[in-house]
């Protein structure tokens, strides 16, 4: 049709009134209506960061602006105005400005308020993170005009004025009582040690092989040969060496399948053999060790989770939190009833999550050696490796699980997404988070098909129906948690309940009434070594990207991660970190193959440069952890007369009709005593029955404050005792 043809009929007569026709059908009109609606999001953007920028001007950065409390109506109401009056005027700018040029503003805005905010702020910290996220904006975005840089640039300076002149007292009070850390972890700062001198010999093989390169065009015929095609941009490493196809293809495969096997040797041997060593060394302690093990013992059994050590009482782990999923290792513990067993089998069910994303890089048509690559980056992760450092826990489920749903999305079946969803979901309460997020990330990426070959209105139904089922898990565990048993842990997020009446959802409140509390909280100090070590283990390829679904695929990292300043949560030797790190590698390996796959030269060769950063960077720091550890494996081969005579006495403790009291750090080994407590944990005003046994060690006898309760009583040490070992006995 043409344009003269789209005037006559958009000024057909109206056949009642017979003038032209004012109505919404109006081409002009509906498409400026759809414009409005398109760009809606950017506009509520562009209003709430005006907003708090105003606040902040206004009201400052202190004490009282981080304090997680209500906003006084004064504040709220010019606040809403605003809101509403934004809307209003550029729903008129809609008609004369591009969609384009109002996205843009977006990012101006964002620029606007991050600048406010680095120069109230005292803390470099908040500066690099506002930083961070005003790369990924722009990257997301395309903008890559000079103009933009000179924000970035202005961040920047301001987080090194920071940095050179640190204030007297770094951290707000609400933020005391965070551990001290640094902002690059031993670990770290060897990593990109170690990358700089390996990328330095890559840069120069690179460097060589151009040269080598331009003689070789030269010398060939304009016909035979390709002058706008770049001989790397398809490898692995930045330069072929002046290999043939074949003896290089030959080559890097092998270079990997040895990388692939030190990973194997990273995750599963040595960090093995650690684990191993905790409990054979007597390092692992009543938690988490000593109760899943007494948990399992109940379930070989009974059937049924009880244990008496988690909170000095005979109750259902399942009144802690929610895990079926544990019933999956009961058969491999019932056939070795020993709590070395247990964290066997957590090396062996982490290790497993490699299955599904090698099934996944299959799907995403990865070649051969960077299918192999992201398998060895996935088992040396330092959150695979030394999340496992505290022994069993149910959260070991979620990286594997994770990736299962993942690929069953991918893949679309209905009967695949029901049981990975119901699988990922009995491993803890908040395991919901990670199917919500994945369900987010599916509805708003319905069309994407990296995401999923499901047509997009069934992806849709899909998602909704996964979010549906996961809220449903999620409401009925915590009130059955807050009926039946101790209560969901929603204290760990007492920073952020600005209406504790409403428990976790007024934590969205919070995010609304106050965004430069969340984004301090998220980038305080202490918290940034842990960003930087996850990040440099990923080649900061998480951060690349462009597609918004996958953006969802970071909540969890932030919410679990992040949010919280519970500082076990934001550690990586803790196990904390299996779901979220798993979904910010998918988010890698996805911004790796657009790169893989971009017309621009340069990325593919970044693509590359990024996923060398990532391995040099996973396993330098893990291995450097691992490292620091070495004492305890060199025990466990070569061990000492001391825990020889331990593992020799604790054998001959009656194990049938007796309530026993241990320490923390032999209640692993005793586990399989149907009553037994931890010594530093029991109560001695409950009324039941006196212990028949206590079983102490005897180097730490001057830090049991309820010794003295029970040797009042009349308990005397037995013949059982020895050396290393107090075994006393009620009178």
């Amino acid at each position: 049709m043409s344009t003269n043809e789209e005037v006559i009929i958009d000024q057909t007569p109206d056949p009642v009134s017979g003038s032209i026709s004012d109505s919404p059908s109006d081409p002009a009109e509906m498409r400026h209506e759809h414009k409005f609606y398109r760009l809606l999001p950017d506009r509520v953007f562009q209003a709430f960061f005006i907003i708090h920028s105003l606040y902040l001007l206004v009201g400052g950065y202190n004490e009282a602006a981080l304090a997680p409390t209500p906003l006084s109506v004064a504040i709220y109401l010019p606040g809403l105005l605003f809101f509403a009056a934004y809307l209003l005027f550029t729903f008129q700018l809609c008609r004369f400005l591009k969609p384009a040029t109002i996205k843009e503003i977006s990012v101006w805005v964002w620029f606007f308020y991050a600048l406010i905010l680095s120069v109230h702020t005292q803390m470099a910290s908040v500066a690099l993170g506002l930083l961070l996220i005003s790369f990924v904006f722009c990257y997301y975005r395309k903008y890559r005009r000079i103009y933009h840089l000179i924000p970035l640039a202005a961040l920047f300076a301001r987080m090194l004025h920071l940095l050179l002149t640190p204030p007297p007292e770094k951290l707000p009070q609400i933020f005391a009582s965070l551990p001290a850390k640094p902002w690059l972890e031993p670990a770290s700062k060897q990593a990109l040690n170690t990358f700089i001198a390996v990328s330095a010999v890559l840069l120069l093989l690179y460097v060589g092989s151009r040269i080598r390169n331009r003689v070789v065009k030269r010398k060939e015929s304009d016909s035979t040969t390709d002058h706008t095609s770049d001989r790397t941009s398809n490898c692995i490493l930045p330069a072929k060496l002046g290999l043939s196809d074949q003896i290089y293809n030959s080559v890097t495969n092998t270079a990997a399948f040895i990388i692939l096997a030190i990973a194997v040797v990273l995750n599963s041997v040595w960090g093995g053999l650690y684990l191993i060593a905790r409990v054979r060394l007597f390092h692992a302690s009543t938690f988490d060790m000593g109760l899943f093990t007494q948990m399992f013992h109940y379930m070989r059994r009974d059937f049924t989770p009880l244990t008496t050590l988690e909170r000095d009482g005979l109750l259902s782990h399942f009144h802690v939190h929610i895990s079926p999923i544990y019933y999956l290792l009961l058969p491999l513990f019932a056939l070795f009833p020993r709590p070395e067993t247990l964290n066997i089998a957590q090396i062996i069910v982490v290790a497993s999550g490699v299955i599904p994303l090698v099934l996944l890089a299959r799907e995403w048509r990865f070649s051969t050696q960077a299918t192999i690559l992201f398998a060895a980056l996935y088992l040396a992760q330092p959150a695979m490796i030394l999340s496992n450092f505290y022994d069993i826990h149910e959260n070991i489920f979620l990286a594997p699980l994770v990736l299962w749903l993942i690929y069953a999305v991918r893949r679309g079946g209905p009967i695949r997404i029901t049981l990975a969803t119901i699988l990922l979901l009995m491993v803890k309460e908040d395991a919901a988070l990670y199917v919500i997020s994945i369900a987010l990330c599916l509805f708003v990426g319905a069309k994407d098909r990296d995401l999923t070959v499901m047509p997009a209105q069934r992806a849709r139904m899909t998602a909704l129906l996964m979010t549906s089922l996961a809220l449903t898990a999620f409401i009925l565990e915590i009130s059955y948690l807050a009926n039946s048993g101790s209560g969901a842990m929603t204290w760990r997020y007492n920073n952020l309940l600005t209406y504790p009446q409403l428990g976790l959802p007024g934590i969205v409140l919070t995010v609304i009434e106050n965004p430069t509390l969340i984004l301090t909280t998220i980038f305080v100090t202490p918290k940034i070594g842990y960003i930087i070590l996850t990040f440099l283990a990923m080649g900061l390829l998480p951060l690349l990207m462009r597609k918004r679904a996958l953006f969802f695929l970071w909540l969890p990292f932030l919410v679990m991660n992040l949010l919280s300043n519970y500082k076990y949560q934001f550690d990586i030797t803790f196990q904390y970190n299996y779901g979220s790190h798993a979904l910010l590698l998918i988010t890698a390996m996805l911004s790796y193959i657009r790169l893989r796959h971009s017309d621009i030269r340069y990325e593919k060769l970044v693509a590359n440069a990024l996923l060398l950063v990532a391995l040099v960077g996973a396993f330098t720091q893990s291995a450097i952890f691992l490292r620091e550890r070495n004492h305890s494996i060199q025990s466990l081969l070569n061990p000492s007369q001391t825990n020889i005579l331990r593992h020799e006495t604790l054998p001959q403790i009656p194990r049938d009709d007796v309530i026993v009291v241990a320490d923390t750090f032999l209640t692993a080994h005793l586990a399989d005593i149907r009553e037994l407590y931890d010594m530093g944990y029991y109560n001695t005003t409950k009324e039941r029955p006196d212990p028949d046994m206590l079983v102490l060690l005897r180097s730490r006898r001057e830090q049991y404050k309820n010794l003295p309760f029970f040797l009042e009583k009349g308990y005397v040490e037995s013949e059982l005792s020895n050396e290393e070992i107090m075994v006393f006995t009620k009178p």
